[in-house]
């Protein structure tokens, strides 16, 4: 009966520590399981977040290239650029600077993730190295466009300047064209004016146009201080004949050629000199003068 009690009593101990031992080995294989769940979690997590920036980064490489070829095209052109496509062209240069800057930041982050990454793949390295390459190639093919765009300026602004220059020559020799054509018509109106006067002797006498003619002396014409304003001025291309208003003989007193003119009696018996060859006419001199007495 005691010994009974003993096996009993051991086989109860056995059975008690297989089961402790059982339960330690559970709770160690759960907990392994639980770390790898979060392991696997975590790798989920990077992986996700390692392809939403690189798609991101890809997105942006895509909306460059528009920009880029707008500005190539422009900046190898050799016409003038407007205000608007100006305008343009400062957007897309800001935009592709903007977005060049924040996939470097990106691909930065890339980087990092990949770093500390407990699941290094060679090809997301190489993807990275690309897409570190391609930041540095595209922000030189930039900086290229940006001195070639300023270069134009320059030339646009050299261009403009020398139309400005161009412009006021212009407008100079148009203001010197003005006065030499002014002076021009000053010097042919004053080539073709002339002066005639008719009057009686005493009439001409008082103005000094005449002076003299005495008994032992001729008269004089012109001599001196006489009196300008006491002529008619006329152009000696419009002036065909001087009605005198007289019906007694007049006497040219100025040297005008004789056959460069007639003096003739009208229908009313009126005598009126007519000029036949006007350059010739007045050759000798720009003023006549007739006596009427």
């Amino acid at each position: 009966m005691l010994f009974m009690k003993k096996i009993i009593y051991f086989i109860s101990i056995l059975i008690t520590c297989a089961s402790c031992g059982k339960s330690t080995e559970v709770k160690r294989l759960e907990a392994q399981n639980d770390s790898l769940k979060n392991v696997s979690i975590q790798t989920r997590t990077e992986f996700d977040e390692l392809l939403s920036t690189l798609n991101v980064v890809e997105d942006g490489f895509n909306q460059i290239k528009d920009a880029e070829n707008y500005l190539t095209i422009h900046s190898m052109a050799n016409t003038d650029i407007n205000k608007s496509v100006k305008e343009k062209l400062i957007e897309d240069m800001d935009f592709i600077q903007e977005t060049l800057k924040s996939n470097k930041e990106k691909i930065d982050k890339l980087q990092k993730l990949y770093n500390s990454s407990a699941n290094q793949s060679k090809e997301l390295k190489k993807t990275i190295d690309r897409l570190t390459a391609q930041i540095e190639s595209k922000t030189a093919t930039i900086i290229a466009l940006q001195e070639e765009l300023g270069k134009k300026d320059q030339q646009i602004a050299q261009m403009s300047q020398s139309m400005k220059d161009l412009g006021d020559t212009l407008s100079q020799l148009k203001t010197e064209s003005t006065a030499q054509k002014a002076e021009i018509a000053k010097q042919e109106t004053e080539l073709n004016t002339a002066y005639y006067v008719f009057g009686t002797k005493k009439e001409l006498k008082d103005q000094n146009i005449l002076s003299g003619g005495g008994l032992f002396s001729s008269t004089k014409v012109l001599q001196g201080d006489f009196n300008k304003g006491y002529f008619t001025k006329v152009n000696i291309n419009e002036l065909k004949e001087i009605n005198l208003f007289t019906g007694a003989k007049p006497e040219v007193k100025t040297n005008m050629p004789k056959d460069s003119y007639t003096i003739e009696k009208d229908t009313q018996g009126n005598y009126v000199l007519y000029i036949t060859n006007a350059q010739r006419f007045w050759s000798l001199s720009r003023y006549l003068v007739i006596v009427v007495d």
